[in-house]
């Protein structure tokens, strides 16, 4: 029999299907409902003696939360007189509940697409002395009147014509304002606010690995035998080679150990954890920095040419991976992710900030021109026409976007070619009832 080599590529729709809520907006709702309902007593006294300020039932979780409008209020107000430590919110969530507030609805989740965030806010917050020829914002603000009338509460009169427009406006002018001024707690200079934004950034990770350990707690083995079982699903080949690239922070190396015997005719080439996991107290990791969750922006977000001089390159995802030395986290010292036959993926959602992984393995692959095959699941059944549509759309805006980089005049007819070869499959998850079974 001849041996074949597969990569699985694993997104957090993986963890989702086999019962691990691990979302940002899971985490949010966690953490603002876990964290905040105390906070929100402990300083009641305090709101108290505000008196545009009033607290209600914080029980809810933050989604639910009456109270957004005034923690808003009263970030706004330590930014305008009490300095921000003294309220003791951290930069980011502090981030997180004006992006909540000051975005809109319509957009579904933007407010907590973390990356597409942080990119936002860090190009924000170093505008001014730095001309970022590639910048221009990406996200939809609010034309609510309910954000209005609470603008116009802090601002003054009313304007004699008030549009839709103008609201957005002075929502997206108010937002990056706040954002500004967050930035500067630490003082104007590159380096404070680099080296401030960062570290704010680190004690995110780390309450984002809490998270994620409590939601692996909660489930205790039954998320690990649903991932496994998940895993010899999605593992096509019968003999030779399999190697596994996971862009969560969940699974480790010592959960890859265990995922087969030596009886079985697959050998685990490698397990990486390309962003970090959130396991801190395995005795594998003595350094911190290699078990912290990475959040960062694309290197095709920044396309100035000088990009040494560009203070964002700090927050790229590839200039991070190499300060924590990530690839630690490697199963195997010699992973190589060429001459396969089949590369899979499943629960990512092939967004562009992670085009940059997936070029590089296409081009070890020599994707074009080879046999290889690529397999892409997506997150509902044969006749989900919105999620497949919605696939089928990632795919082809990925493989067009690398069809770009080959440097010839056929790589825009890669996806044509792949499909007149019989080398791309979207599909359906609708086949894995098995792995419900685990939570009813």
């Amino acid at each position: 029999m001849e041996q074949m080599k597969q990569i699985l590529i694993i997104g957090n729709g993986f963890d989702l299907e086999c019962g691990l809520e691990s979302t940002f907006k899971n985490f949010f709702n966690w953490r603002f409902n876990t964290v905040y309902k105390q906070y929100i007593q402990y300083n009641r006294d305090y709101i108290s003696r505000n008196n545009s300020i009033s607290w209600k039932d914080g029980s809810h979780g933050f989604e639910k939360l009456n109270s957004e409008k005034a923690l808003v209020e009263l970030i706004e107000k330590s930014l305008d007189g009490l300095l921000l430590k003294e309220l003791d919110i951290p930069f980011w969530d502090c981030v997180f509940i004006l992006a909540k507030f000051y975005l809109s609805k319509t957009q579904l989740n933007q407010w907590c697409d973390v990356e597409n965030i942080i990119y936002n806010v860090i190009s924000f917050a170093f505008e001014g002395k730095y001309r970022f020829k590639d910048f221009k914002t990406n996200l939809r603000f609010s034309e609510a009147q309910e954000k209005w009338d609470y603008l116009r509460s802090k601002n003054g009169p009313v304007q004699p014509l008030i549009t839709k427009s103008f609201i957005r406006s002075r929502c997206k002018a108010t937002f990056k304002n706040d954002i500004k001024l967050l930035s500067k707690q630490s003082g104007t200079s590159r380096l404070k606010k680099t080296e401030y934004l960062l570290t704010q950034l680190y004690e995110f990770e780390d309450r984002f690995a809490d998270f994620i350990n409590h939601q692996m707690h909660i489930k205790k083995g039954a998320y690990e035998s649903a991932a496994k079982n998940l895993i010899y699903f999605l593992t096509s080949i019968a003999y030779g080679n399999l190697d596994v690239l996971s862009f969560n922070y969940s699974l480790n190396r010592s959960f890859a150990n265990s995922l087969f015997s030596k009886d079985t005719d697959i050998y685990l080439g490698s397990w990486c954890n390309i962003h970090g996991v959130a396991n801190k107290f395995e005795s594998e990791f003595p350094n911190k920095n290699h078990w912290r969750p990475i959040f960062g922006i694309d290197n095709h977000d920044i396309s100035d040419k000088k990009t040494s001089e560009d203070p964002r390159i700090m927050f790229t995802k590839s200039y991070r991976l190499l300060d924590n030395n990530i690839f630690s986290l490697t199963s195997s010292e010699h992973a190589s992710y060429s001459g396969t036959d089949l590369i899979t993926v499943y629960g990512h959602s092939l967004n562009r900030a992670d085009y940059s992984y997936f070029e590089t393995i296409f081009d070890e692959n020599n994707l074009y021109n080879s046999k290889t095959k690529l397999q892409v699941y997506y997150n509902g059944k044969e006749n989900d026409i919105e999620e497949k549509h919605n696939c089928i759309t990632n795919v082809v805006n990925l493989l067009n976007n690398y069809g770009q980089t080959l440097g010839d005049t056929h790589g825009e007819n890669i996806v044509n070619k792949m499909i007149l070869e019989n080398r791309l499959e979207v599909l359906p998850n609708e086949n894995l009832k098995e792995i419900k079974a685990y939570f009813e």
